[in-house]
């Protein structure tokens, strides 16, 4: 990373370049990129549609099977994405998600459930506590 190589340049000539490293940072954060939050109901007409994970052995595709909210109240929104696939079993971790629709995204995914024979069906989570504030 760019920012990094600047932060060592500042420890090695001591001069303060700290709004650049501000910058660098800044333009790192804004280049990550985060699913997007809405509700459910934006997952929901997806149902069915095929997404491609990006992983370490490449690209897969991974099926979204079920939109399930979990709480949706005053005080937080929770749901969860599932997913099916066939193939070897992706470990829980971070993967780059991309749908025409929803464009790319990263999405925490773990295995949880695994029959014989039968796809591998992946979660993902979004939790979102709401403002309290009048």
């Amino acid at each position: 990373m760019e920012w990094i190589w600047l932060f060592v340049s500042f420890l090695a000539c001591k001069r303060p370049i700290y709004p650049l490293i501000l910058l660098e940072l800044t333009r790192f954060v804004a280049a990550m990129s985060v699913p997007p939050f809405d509700s459910p109901d934006r997952y929901r007409p997806h149902v069915g549609e095929v997404f491609v994970v990006h992983h370490d052995g490449g690209t897969s595709e991974i099926t979204l099977t079920e939109v399930k909210l979990q709480i949706d109240d005053e005080i937080q929104l929770c749901f969860s994405l599932f997913f099916s696939r066939t193939g070897v079993v992706l470990p829980q971790e971070n993967y780059r998600l991309s749908h025409p629709a929803l464009g790319e995204f990263e999405m925490f995914l773990v295995p949880v459930q695994k029959k014989h024979n039968s796809p591998v069906i992946y979660q993902g989570g979004f939790n979102l506590l709401k403002d309290e504030s009048p």
